[in-house]
C-alpha cells in the first residue's frame, strides 16, 4: 500500500510534468505568435508590391499536406515566388550548406522552403510552366541578411524582397500574371481562412485553362502558332530562352546515362539543354558545368541562365572548353607555357622542313595538312603512327595513301620536337594535360555537364568533359548538329567511349526560322553529305517541320565592295526608318579584318555597334557585327551578311572537305536569322 509520502513524491511529479508542459505549451504560443506576427509584417510589407503587378495570396494550404501551410504565395512578373517567413530571434550563419541558429542546426528550414516550391511547381504542371519560373526563399523578419543563394532556394532578410523581386525581370504579362492567381487560388484552398485573403480582386473561372502569350506557358496539345508569333516581338535575349511546349517534356525526361539532343538548325537545342540544366539543378545537388568550344558564347549562355534560374545559376560554371583545362592545370599545380603565337612559328619551321617538299601538292597545300595535324592527330590525341596508319579519318573526304599519311606523321612529330625545344605548349596540349589529370582523378568533378556545339570539339576535348562529370544519372549531356559543324575533323561518339543508345532526343521542328529563310539556307548544303557522331554520313536535306512564314530573302549584287557597303548602309537605314530594332539585328562576316572595317563604316554613320567578341548576352542598344564562327549558338532578328560570296570557294574533289565546310559556315550563318535575311554578292561570283 502507497504510503502518504509516495503520493506527495507522486503529485510532485504530476505537478512538474504539468508545469514543463505549460512552459511547453508557452514557448510555442510565443512562436506561434512571433510568426503571426511576422507573417502580419511580410504581409504589410508586401501590399505595396501589388501597384507593381504581384499578386498575392497568404497563408495557404500546402499541397498534399493536411497541415503546413505556405505563408506567401506571390504571381507578378517575375514569375511564382513561394516565401517563408521566419520571425527568429538568435544569431543566424550558414556553413557548408547548412544553416544554424546560435548552436541548433535550423537546416530542416531550407529543405521545407525547397519542398514548397516544388510542390508548387507540381501544381502548375497542368499548364506547363516551366520549373525554371518558380523560385522560393527563407525570409528572416529580425535579422539583416544580405541576400544568399541556397540552391534552388535563396534566404534574406526582409528588407531584400523587393530588390530580390525587381531583379527577376519580366517572366509574365499582366494577363498571365492573373490566370496563374487564378489557378492557384483554386488549387491553393486557405489555411486559415479567418487570417487569409488574396490582396487583387482576381477574376474567377470554373477551370483553369492554359496560358498565352508568352515564352514558358504553351499549350502542350498542339501549336500555336499565333503564340510563337507574340513570342517573336519579345527582345532577342528573352527570345533565345523561348521553351516551346513540345519541349517540355525533353527538359524532364530522366536518363541512366550519357544523352544527347539533336536535329537541324532552329530546333532548340540550346533551349532545351538550358531549361534541362535548371530543372536537373532543382533536382540534384553537386556543381554544373556548360562547356563549347567557342569561347565567347559560354558569357551569352551564363547570362541567359542567370535570368531564367538566379536561384542555380551560382552552381553553373560556363566556360569554354580550353579554359576549363586551364583551370584543371592551374589548380593541379602544373605550369604550362601556351603561347599559340609562338606555336604557329613552329609549325611553319617544321613545315618548311619536312614539310613542303613530301606534302605540297597544287590541291593540297600548307592549311590541309595544318588542319591534319591538328584536327586528326593531335585533336584524337595519338601517340604513335599505328594508330593514324590505319584511321577512318572521320570528317575528312581526302582519301590519303601511304606514304602521304607516313609524311603527314613526320610533320607532325616535327611540331612538336619545334614545342619542345621553344619549351611552349598549344591548346591541345594543354587538354591532352588536363585529361589526363581529369582521368587520374586530379580534377574536381561536376555532378552534371553539357556540352554545347559538340560536333566543333576535338576528340580529346570531347573525352575531357566526359571526364568531369561523375558516372550517374542524367550526368553528361551532349547537344550539336553535325550539319553545323564549321571546323575541320570530326570524329564519333563510340571514338570517345560514349554510349547515347535509347538517350538520344531528336528535335524535328524548327521554332526559329521562317520557311523563306530556310530554305534559301538550306539550298546550299543540300548536296553535301555531312558526319554527325556516328559511323554513316546523312544527307544534306532532313526533314523539319517549319511553323512560321515570312518574306523573301533580300538578295542584292554588287559591281564591287564599295557598292557593297553603300548597299548594306542603305538597308540598315531603311530598316531603323520601318521601326525594325537593330539592337535585335546583326551582320555577320567571313573574317575579324572584315570586322573591323564593316564595324567603323557602320559606326561612321552614327549607328551604335557591338562586336560579338564583346556580346555577353545582356540587352545592349547596339547592332552586332562579328564573324559567322562567333555567332554559332546565337540568334538574331534579322541577319545581315555582305559578300556572302566570300564564303562560296570553289575547289576540286580533292579538297571537297574544305568547301562543304566553307558552305555550312555560311548555312550556320543564314539560319541565325529569325524574321529576315539579307544577302549581298558580288557580280563576278554570280
Amino acid at each position: 500500500m502507497p504510503t502518504y509520502a509516495d503520493e506527495s513524491t507522486r503529485q510532485r511529479e504530476l505537478a512538474t510534468q504539468h508545469h514543463n508542459a505549460a512552459l511547453d505549451a508557452e514557448r510555442r504560443a510565443r512562436s506561434f505568435e512571433a510568426g503571426d506576427r511576422g507573417d502580419a509584417f511580410v504581409q504589410g510589407m508586401l501590399e505595396e508590391l501589388s501597384l507593381e503587378g504581384w499578386k498575392q495570396l497568404h497563408k495557404r494550404r500546402w499541397p498534399g499536406t493536411t497541415r503546413a501551410d505556405l505563408d506567401h504565395v506571390l504571381i507578378g512578373p517575375g514569375g511564382v515566388v513561394v516565401l517563408d517567413t521566419k520571425n527568429w530571434s538568435g544569431q543566424l550563419r550558414f556553413s557548408k550548406g547548412r544553416l544554424w541558429r546560435d548552436q541548433a542546426d535550423e537546416t530542416r528550414a531550407v529543405v521545407g522552403i525547397a519542398a514548397q516550391v516544388n510542390a508548387v511547381a507540381e501544381v502548375l504542371a497542368e499548364v506547363n510552366l516551366a520549373p525554371a519560373a518558380i523560385t522560393g526563399a527563407l525570409v528572416f523578419v529580425q535579422q539583416a541578411l544580405p541576400m544568399i543563394s541556397l540552391g534552388r532556394v535563396f534566404a534574406m532578410g526582409v528588407e531584400q524582397v523587393p530588390r530580390w523581386l525587381g531583379a527577376l525581370g519580366e517572366r509574365f504579362s499582366a494577363e498571365q500574371v492573373e490566370q496563374l492567381a487564378v489557378l492557384l487560388e483554386e488549387r491553393l484552398p486557405l489555411a486559415l481562412p479567418a487570417q487569409s485573403r488574396v490582396t487583387a480582386t482576381l477574376r474567377r473561372r470554373p477551370t483553369s485553362r492554359p496560358l498565352v502569350g508568352q515564352c514558358e506557358l504553351f499549350e502542350a496539345r498542339s501549336v500555336d502558332l499565333a503564340q510563337l508569333e507574340r513570342a517573336a516581338h519579345l527582345g532577342i535575349e528573352q527570345w533565345m530562352s523561348y521553351l516551346h511546349p513540345n519541349q517540355l517534356e525533353l527538359v524532364k525526361r530522366r536518363y541512366t546515362g550519357p544523352s544527347r539532343v539533336r536535329g537541324p538548325a532552329g530546333c532548340g537545342k540550346t533551349v532545351v539543354a538550358l531549361h534541362r540544366a535548371a530543372f536537373l539543378a532543382g533536382v540534384y545537388e553537386g556543381r554544373g558545368l556548360f562547356t563549347t568550344y567557342v569561347k565567347t558564347l559560354p558569357l551569352v549562355l551564363q547570362s541567359l541562365y542567370g535570368r531564367l534560374s538566379p536561384a542555380t545559376a551560382p552552381r553553373f560554371t560556363f566556360k569554354g572548353v580550353h579554359s576549363v583545362a586551364h583551370e584543371i592545370v592551374r589548380e593541379a599545380g602544373v605550369h604550362l607555357r601556351v603561347d599559340p603565337r609562338r606555336a604557329s612559328q613552329c609549325f611553319d619551321e617544321a613545315w618548311a622542313r619536312v614539310g613542303r617538299d613530301q606534302l605540297e601538292t597544287a590541291v593540297l597545300g600548307r592549311e590541309y595538312w595544318h588542319e591534319e595535324v591538328f584536327s586528326v592527330i593531335k585533336g584524337r590525341g595519338l601517340v604513335d603512327f599505328e594508330q593514324y596508319a590505319d584511321l577512318a579519318r572521320i570528317g575528312r573526304r581526302t582519301p590519303l595513301n601511304a606514304s602521304q599519311r607516313r609524311a603527314a606523321w613526320d610533320l607532325y612529330v616535327g611540331y612538336q620536337r619545334g614545342l619542345e625545344k621553344a619549351r611552349i605548349e598549344d591548346f591541345d596540349d594543354l587538354v591532352d594535360r588536363a585529361l589526363v589529370l581529369a582521368e587520374a582523378g586530379q580534377a574536381k568533378p561536376y555532378r552534371f555537364v553539357f556540352v554545347d556545339e559538340t560536333q566543333d570539339l576535338t576528340l580529346q576535348a570531347l573525352r575531357l568533359a566526359s571526364a568531369l562529370v561523375s558516372h550517374e544519372p542524367d550526368g553528361l549531356t551532349l547537344v550539336g548538329d553535325g550539319q553545323q559543324a564549321i571546323y575541320p575533323g570530326g570524329f564519333t561518339l563510340k571514338e570517345a567511349g560514349i554510349s547515347v543508345a535509347g538517350r538520344s532526343a531528336v528535335l524535328g521542328v524548327n521554332y526559329r526560322n521562317t520557311q523563306q529563310v530556310l530554305d534559301f539556307a538550306r539550298s546550299f548544303v543540300a548536296m553535301d553529305e555531312f558526319d554527325d557522331l556516328e559511323d554513316l554520313a546523312e544527307n544534306g536535306v532532313r526533314p523539319v517541320q517549319v511553323l512560321r512564314q515570312g518574306s523573301h530573302v533580300l538578295q542584292v549584287t554588287v559591281p564591287d565592295r564599295t557598292s557593297g557597303d553603300v548597299a548594306l548602309l542603305r538597308r540598315l537605314a531603311e530598316d531603323s526608318t520601318f521601326g525594325l530594332l537593330l539592337r535585335d539585328a546583326a551582320v555577320l562576316c567571313h573574317s575579324r579584318y572584315e570586322v573591323t572595317r564593316i564595324r567603323r563604316l557602320i559606326e561612321g554613320k552614327g549607328i551604335a555597334c557591338i562586336d560579338l567578341e564583346e556580346y555577353d548576352g545582356t540587352p545592349v542598344e547596339a547592332l552586332k557585327v562579328g564573324t559567322a564562327k562567333r555567332a554559332k549558338g546565337l540568334e538574331f532578328a534579322r541577319v545581315y551578311l555582305p559578300q556572302a560570296e566570300t564564303y562560296l570557294v570553289t575547289a576540286g574533289q580533292a579538297e571537297r572537305e574544305r568547301v562543304e565546310r566553307e558552305r555550312r559556315e555560311l548555312f550556320v550563318a543564314m539560319t541565325r536569322a529569325r524574321d529576315g535575311l539579307w544577302v549581298c554578292r558580288l557580280a563576278r561570283s554570280t
